[in-house]
């Protein structure tokens, strides 16, 4: 005979990582929590929850970004310019709606060009031109014109034209500025008449609507923009920032940073949110749920906010598997003692078998 004992522990060890089932899915690697909600309402009350199963998606009809267990995960919208690394707070987090990146188009706000204008040539027109493809507010596609014309020794005339396209031109009349451009020593001196800034504030006319574009020509002082040096015309680089065409989402994921990425149709890419982690001072104190999910209590303390990568663990692609094939939620999984007495069983078994095939030897 003998005390039969129920052992009842906690297992803390953290899942293997396997191929995720859809293009959305996270995994933690690490001791932090996914931020979510079981509904809208636990929202109001600050009932937020963490969770380990990063089976993300949309679910039937549902436009929020929730897991398979219906939880509703809780990130930072970047659309705002919001900086990621400042000091965020657990009521900073929301669930994020996929259906606002759907069919998007966007005004381009800026443009920047950096080149050499050749200082030896004789007053007049240059022949090298920079062309900019640039966005209006409804997705459509500008061809903006930058000419180069030389008035001084140590002066130049930008002349920014709207061409429009081929198949929709412009008017040059409603489209059109001139910028006065002066150098010291090859570096930019004076952009408009600004011996401050190198920014200059274009407004165009687009659908009816006046769309202000800001042309960067470098800083004042230096050569990270335009320059005047003996050498040829160089276009080091010409772009714009904020303008796209109408596109579709076709692919939208995390990445190790915790980044919420989005990939569209039209080649486009931008980061819309990003993730971040839920920490506990005293995580043997959190309560699970039905769901497998953890709360706090008040031996826990409230939840703890950080970024991956800065000690509550790190995103990687796919999904925790489960530590013992039941849920794919980091849990502290109970072992009671039914395994306990049905592996006493099994031995007791064995023995009484041996016991009676030692007796039928004997007899």
């Amino acid at each position: 005979g003998g005390a039969e004992m129920n052992v009842v522990t906690r297992n803390s060890v953290q899942g293997g990582i396997g191929k995720g089932k859809g293009p959305m899915d996270a995994a933690i690697e690490g001791k932090g929590f996914f931020p979510s909600v079981k509904d809208l309402g636990d929202l109001d009350t600050g009932k937020v929850v963490g969770t380990r199963n990063g089976t993300f998606g949309v679910q039937g009809d549902d436009t929020l970004l929730k897991n398979q267990a219906n939880e509703i995960l809780l990130v930072r919208d970047l659309r705002g310019g919001v900086d990621v690394n400042a000091n965020v707070t657990i009521t900073d987090l929301k669930p994020f709606n996929m259906s606002s990146l759907g069919g998007m188009a966007s005004a381009s706000t800026a443009v920047s060009i950096s080149a050499n204008l050749p200082s030896s040539v004789a007053n007049g027109v240059i022949p090298e031109a920079t062309t900019i493809t640039s966005y209006d507010n409804l997705g459509g596609k500008h061809n903006i014109g930058v000419s180069w014309e030389k008035t001084d020794a140590n002066e130049w005339k930008a002349t920014i034209l709207d061409k429009g396209t081929p198949d929709a031109p412009i008017d040059p009349a409603t489209n059109m500025k001139e910028i006065v451009l002066k150098f010291t020593d090859g570096k930019l001196s004076e952009v408009d008449g600004s011996t401050v800034s190198g920014k200059v504030n274009t407004t165009f006319v687009y659908n009816g609507v006046n769309q202000d574009i800001e042309f960067n020509f470098g800083a004042i002082g230096t050569t990270s923009g335009l320059r005047q040096f003996d050498h040829q015309f160089v276009l080091d680089d010409s772009r714009q920032t904020g303008g796209r065409a109408y596109s579709f989402v076709r692919e939208f994921k995390f990445d190790e940073s915790g980044a919420g990425v989005v990939r569209y149709d039209n080649g486009f890419k931008e980061t819309v949110c990003q993730l971040y982690l839920l920490t506990s001072v005293a995580p043997d104190a959190l309560a699970t749920t039905d769901g497998g999910s953890r709360e706090t209590t008040f031996d826990s303390g409230p939840w703890g906010v950080a970024l991956p990568g800065t000690g509550a663990g790190k995103i990687r692609e796919g999904v925790e598997l489960a530590t013992y094939g039941v849920t794919e939620q980091f849990t502290d999984l109970t072992r009671v003692s039914e395994a306990h007495q049905a592996g006493l069983s099994l031995i007791k078994k064995a023995a009484d078998l041996k016991e009676l095939t030692v007796a039928k030897l004997g007899s």
